[in-house]
């Protein structure tokens, strides 16, 4: 069997691409499909913890952040600021109602105008016969 000849030019490759070009990207998909289904089932499992096992450890967790030793060591760091709540109640009282903010400054969407409906009058019956309604 004859071995093909590859082509590097532009047109060759624009030539391969029109003839296989459906086929490179199926493959591709197909890859990403077989990397997601391979990746999902090699993540660990959690059935290793039972629920009193994961009791324990949020507790270990809550008595490290409740003990006094902790916070001494980051407590150059977190400094407070004392003078904070006598600013918010020297400052000025703010009345929401006096703010120039109307409630629907504009409409949410534009008006419509109805739809043009006719009037429905009743059939003239008369001696000459029937006659329906003029709709204009």
């Amino acid at each position: 069997m004859k071995r093909p000849k590859i082509d590097l030019s532009k047109e060759g490759i624009k030539e391969f691409f029109f003839r296989h070009g459906e086929k490179v990207f199926f493959g591709a998909a197909c890859a990403l499909i077989l990397l997601f289904f391979w990746m999902g089932f090699s993540t660990p499992a959690y059935n290793t913890t039972t629920p009193s096992e994961m009791l324990q450890i949020a507790e270990r967790a809550e008595d490290y952040i409740n003990r006094n030793d902790n916070w001494e060591k980051i407590k150059e760091y977190r400094q407070a600021d004392s003078e904070a709540v006598k600013r918010i109640e020297e400052s000025e009282q703010l009345d929401p109602a006096a703010l120039p903010f109307p409630i629907f400054p504009e409409p949410l969407w534009p008006r419509r105008t109805p739809a043009w409906t006719p009037s429905l009058n009743r059939p003239r019956i008369s001696a000459r016969g029937f006659s329906a309604p003029r709709l204009c």
